[in-house]
């Protein structure tokens, strides 16, 4: 009976496979990493959302806060900064804290593309130049 070397192959075959995958899995952490770190949560305007001093900047409608004086409670200063640079800011905590992952969300759409795009050139230069010198290698050892 023959054995052959197939299985040593597969083995191989599935630890590339295993070693893509894993990268895979990095790259589009680190993605969503970078999105989240872009985006941060501020718990200084959640206090300032949930706090009832900073209840007149939560009525207000946004973007117009800047014709008000800057309230003097500190709780609420990031909380009215918020208001008052963005016109789509929201006045309650959850609606904030969705609107951040929805910027998340967008955030991580713009960049995967071209991450995937630079991921899979690294990884074929990779794989490329260890087929390449494993044939230099091995044409080299065959030589001697």
């Amino acid at each position: 009976m023959k054995v052959g070397n197939g299985g040593r192959r597969q083995g191989r075959r599935n630890s590339w496979l295993y070693a893509a995958g894993v990268s895979l899995f990095f790259v589009t952490a680190i993605t969503w990493l970078g999105a989240m770190f872009d985006h941060p949560i501020d718990g200084a305007i959640v206090t300032g959302m949930t706090s009832p001093e900073c209840g007149t900047i939560g009525r207000a409608p946004p973007g117009s806060v800047l014709l008000a004086a800057l309230p003097d409670e500190d709780v609420c200063r990031s909380f009215y900064l918020y208001r008052a640079t963005d016109q789509n800011a929201a006045s309650d905590a959850h609606a904030y804290v969705s609107a951040i992952m929805h910027e998340w969300v967008a955030e991580f759409w713009r960049r995967i593309g071209y991450v995937l795009l630079l991921w899979l050139i690294v990884t074929a230069a990779i794989i490329g130049g260890v087929a390449l010198v494993k044939r230099l290698l091995t044409r080299h050892l065959h030589h001697l």
